[in-house]
């Protein structure tokens, strides 16, 4: 699983033209996520919610940080960035390859 700084190297991309997109990072699954309770599943297939192993530096009710990509979350125009969240939630798992 990605650090937060890996997500954003991989999120920044050049993408000139239809293979450059194909074969980007940014083909992010939209399966949404399930609430802390366990049950609850919102949002599928209009956000993405990716973990990263990055810590929250918050109180400790967060203990995690996520990668959101949701243009109707939050009450922001873009819907992306980055925000600490408790590990009871469900969220999708990305991995990047590192390369040597």
């Amino acid at each position: 699983m990605p650090t937060e700084a890996e997500t954003i190297n991989a999120t920044v991309t050049n993408i000139i033209d239809r293979d450059t997109a194909y074969n980007s990072f940014l083909k992010l699954p939209s399966a949404g996520l399930r609430g802390s309770n366990g049950k609850n599943i919102s949002r599928i297939g209009n956000g993405a919610y990716l973990w990263t192993r990055s810590p929250a530096s918050t109180d400790g009710e967060f203990d995690a940080r996520y990668f959101m990509a949701d243009g109707k979350a939050r009450n922001r125009n873009d819907g992306s960035g980055f925000y600490p969240i408790n590990r009871t939630y469900g969220l999708s798992i990305r991995c990047i390859q590192r390369k040597n």
